[in-house]
């Protein structure tokens, strides 16, 4: 998970708006992965999904700077969302229990030398890792497409 993170960071990082976009595209999950996590509910997560990751795409710039802002990276400490007791309530734990069992679920906190934060929710499937936005919320999504 870090080394991915890595290097996601060294698109964000590049004075090449090419490389940035590139970095943010290979964060997004594809329409088989989301299938994968949400088979009833793909087609009509997937428009969701491609109008966002446009409008992050048209937005790169901001989204690089707030990403990178705190400067270099110091330490990633990777959280196993399953194991963590702590998100074992709530909507995270109903998200956890749609998404199937093999899917690790990972949330990151990142240290800069400047600041620290959040580094959001990350999946792996199929020796892939990707980030998924506000993934906590898709059990209230899902419930409105039912």
């Amino acid at each position: 998970m870090e080394e991915a993170y890595r290097k996601w960071d060294i698109g964000f990082s590049s004075d090449k708006k090419e490389e940035r976009v590139n970095g943010l595209r290979s964060m997004f999950p594809t329409k088989k992965e989301l299938a994968y996590l949400f088979p009833m509910q793909v087609d009509k997560l997937w428009p969701k999904f491609e109008e966002g990751h446009k409008f992050m795409e048209e937005n790169v710039e901001r989204i690089a700077k707030e990403i990178t802002r705190g400067g270099a990276i110091i330490k990633i400490k990777s959280i196993d969302a399953r194991a963590d007791k702590s998100r074992a309530s709530g909507s995270f734990k109903e998200l956890l229990a749609i998404i199937p069992k093999e899917v690790q679920v990972f949330e990151l906190v990142v240290t800069r030398e400047k600041s620290s934060s959040g580094g959001g929710t990350y999946l792996f499937i199929k020796d892939r890792w990707f980030w998924i936005k506000d993934l906590e919320t898709f059990p209230e999504i899902l419930e409105k497409f039912k």
